[in-house]
Formats: C-alpha cells, sequence, structure tokens
C-alpha cells in the first residue's frame, strides 16, 4: 500500500483504512505479545489506528507454552512407522483451540480478574503437563506477566474493551443494511 509493505498475523488489514474499525473477535486466539509488537510496527510506520481497534473479552490467549506444547505435539505426530504431523507454525493456535473447546482456555476478559487467573493458569498447565511432564511453565510468574498485559491493555487507548463483539457486529451490520442502496 502507497509503496509500503505490512505484516499482519493477528490484526486486521483493515486497519490501514483509516473509515475502519477493526475487531478482534471472540473466535479469534490471540498471542498477546504478537498484538503488542504489531501495534509497535504500526506506531512505527506511522499508521494511526487509535480508538479503532476493539477486542472482544471473550477471545482465547495463546501461551508461550502453547507453542511449545504445538511443537511437542508436531514431534509426537512424527514417531511410529508412518508420519502424521502436519507441518505447523508451530504458534500455538492448535492447543489454544483445543484448551477453548475443552472449556479450560483462558480469555482476555480474565485478564481483568487476577484474583483467579494464577489458578486458571495452574489447571491449564496441569493438563498439558499430563501429556507432556518435561514442560516447565511458572503458573504464577505466568499469571503475574499476563496480569501487566491486561493492565497495558485497559491503559491502552488503542484498544476498546468489547465485552460483546456480538451487539457491535449486529448494529454495524443493521446499520449498514438499512442505509445501502440495493444494486440490480
Amino acid at each position: 500500500m502507497e509503496g509500503k509493505k505490512y505484516a499482519f498475523h493477528l490484526m486486521p488489514s483493515g486497519i490501514l483504512n483509516e473509515n475502519c474499525t477493526c475487531l478482534i473477535g471472540n473466535g479469534v486466539v490471540l498471542h498477546i505479545p504478537t498484538l503488542f509488537k504489531e501495534l509497535e510496527n504500526l506506531d512505527a510506520q506511522e499508521v494511526r489506528y487509535e480508538g479503532r481497534i476493539k477486542l472482544s473479552d471473550r477471545a482465547h490467549i495463546v501461551f508461550d507454552f502453547h507453542q511449545e506444547v504445538d511443537g511437542l505435539l508436531e514431534e509426537e505426530a512424527k514417531k511410529g512407522d508412518t508420519d502424521k504431523s502436519i507441518g505447523t507454525t508451530k504458534k500455538g493456535i492448535g492447543p489454544c483451540y483445543a484448551s477453548k473447546i475443552s472449556r479450560i482456555g483462558i480469555r482476555v476478559g480474565d485478564l481483568r480478574h487476577p484474583e483467579t487467573l494464577e489458578d486458571k493458569l495452574r489447571n491449564l498447565v496441569n493438563y498439558y503437563k499430563k501429556l507432556f511432564p518435561s514442560l516447565s511453565v511458572d503458573p504464577k510468574a505466568e499469571a503475574h506477566k499476563y496480569i501487566e498485559y491486561g493492565k497495558k491493555i485497559g491503559n491502552t487507548h488503542s484498544l476498546t474493551h468489547a465485552h460483546t463483539t456480538h451487539n457491535t457486529t449486529h448494529t454495524t451490520l443493521t446499520h449498514t443494511l438499512t442505509h445501502s442502496t440495493p444494486t440490480t
């Protein structure tokens, strides 16, 4: 765009359109350090995004140990007579969705409740340690790190918590559909 190259992994590409509000919704699994890195890159490229990013409290968090588990699962799949590996990117996406589906995942909204975050993390880590006893994660340190990320999200005017992205999407679609001219 305008001779510049942009690389997004989490950020919707609509962020480049100043008339666009971007939604990171509840179906997304989100590696928060990557999100902040992408915001830093946008700052460096002088892309204005303040107030145009809505982050669902229901989006699930990809932790670094999800990425480690992703690699461990890939290695396990290569064992035996038949290679059953899938060529994962090792970004932790599959294990995070598995946590979500198993109802043990941690959501962005959980960062607002530091009093329960460490226990939730401990339960999640223990689940994966049953599969991979060599997994080394300190739930207390991880909770502390993510509580700080939660504060950073809360203090970043660029990111707006969307308690329910369903209402945001519904309102936007209703407005668009009732105010657009049909084409024939």
